[in-house]
C-alpha cells in the first residue's frame, strides 16, 4: 500500500488521492490523524503545515514506524499503523515526524534530529518525546498471530 495523499486536500475533507484504495476505516482514522495535525500546527504557531506536509507510506516491510524527509516536505508512515489497534502509536508517530519538520523549519538543518528543539514541539503537542519506537516488540505486533496447527 505504497502511495501519498496530499493533508492539503485532506484537511478539506474531498477524496484521498492515493495509487491503491483505502479501507474505509483507514481513511477515518487519517481524517482523524489530520484533524490532529492541524491542532498541533496552531499549537505550533505555524497553521499552514497541513497544506504543506505530504503524506506516503513505506512499504509494509519497512522496519520504520515513520521518517520526515524536509527536502520533499514529505512524512512517510508504515502503513500497518492504520490498523485500529495501533491508532494512538499512528497519532504519536505522525506527531513525531511533524515535530521533526517544524523544528528543522524553525532551527535549520543543523539540529540534532531528537533534540531539544524537537523535544520542546512534542511536549507542546502533549507527548514525551521518545525516540526508537520501532522496537522488534512493536513491529512484531504488527504481524498476525501465528496458524496453530489442526489435528485431523
Amino acid at each position: 500500500m505504497e502511495g501519498s495523499i496530499s493533508l492539503t486536500e485532506t484537511i478539506g475533507k474531498p477524496p484521498i488521492p492515493i495509487s491503491s484504495p483505502l479501507k474505509p476505516d483507514w481513511k477515518d482514522r487519517l481524517d482523524r490523524a489530520f484533524d490532529q495535525l492541524r491542532q498541533w500546527s496552531l499549537i505550533w504557531g505555524y497553521s499552514l503545515l497541513p497544506r504543506t506536509l505530504n503524506l506516503e507510506f513505506l512499504p509494509e516491510d519497512s522496519p520504520d514506524l515513520g521518517q520526515c524527509q524536509w527536502d520533499t516536505q514529505t512524512i512517510r508512515l508504515n502503513p500497518k499503523l492504520l490498523l485500529p489497534e495501533h491508532e494512538d502509536l499512528l497519532l504519536e508517530t505522525l506527531c513525531h515526524e511533524a515535530a521533526h519538520w517544524m523544528a528543522f523549519r524553525r532551527h535549520g538543518l543543523g539540529i540534532d534530529p531528537h533534540g531539544p528543539e524537537w523535544q520542546g514541539f512534542m511536549r507542546q503537542a502533549g507527548y514525551e518525546p521518545r525516540v526508537g519506537l520501532a522496537t522488534d516488540s512493536i513491529m512484531k505486533s504488527f504481524d498476525p498471530p501465528p496458524s496453530r496447527p489442526t489435528l485431523n
